[in-house]
């Protein structure tokens, strides 16, 4: 992700309400509307690779000890960047058996907890220390 594409997304979510409350809802498809289908695709890369790690956390438990006792060593070691360690935590808000039985759950899917403008501005804010 580019400097610019960052650049046009923070201006975009800043000046237009209606791209922002549609970011919310679902990033991807926001800024596929908009014809920034670049950056809707890594913002998609991202949203899954954060996906992929929460629902690491859930289904393995030694992982899941890891990041417990030591968090931002763990995550930073699976490829989270330093600055979204925070941010990512704290989008999942609920303690490590909470997400594995949402994990286990059909009808509760962890990327809903992921996919919120909060979380993701901060994470896409963060790929720049990349």
């Amino acid at each position: 992700m580019t400097e610019s594409q960052l650049q046009e997304l923070e201006t975009k979510l800043e000046t237009d309400s209606r791209f922002e409350q549609a970011f919310e809802v679902d990033p991807v498809e926001a800024l596929r509307a908009e014809g920034m289908n670049e950056l809707a695709g890594e913002v998609e890369n991202e949203i899954r690779g954060l996906v992929a790690l929460a629902e690491r956390i859930a289904s393995d438990s030694a992982f899941a000890a890891a990041v417990t006792e030591a968090p931002r060593p763990t995550l930073v070691g699976a490829g989270l960047p330093e600055a979204a360690v925070e941010p990512f935590l704290s989008s999942l808000d609920a303690p490590m058996s909470v997400l594995r039985e949402m994990a286990m759950s059909a009808n509760v899917r962890l990327s809903t907890l992921l996919v919120t403008l909060g979380p993701i501005a901060a994470y896409v804010g963060c790929a720049r220390g990349r």
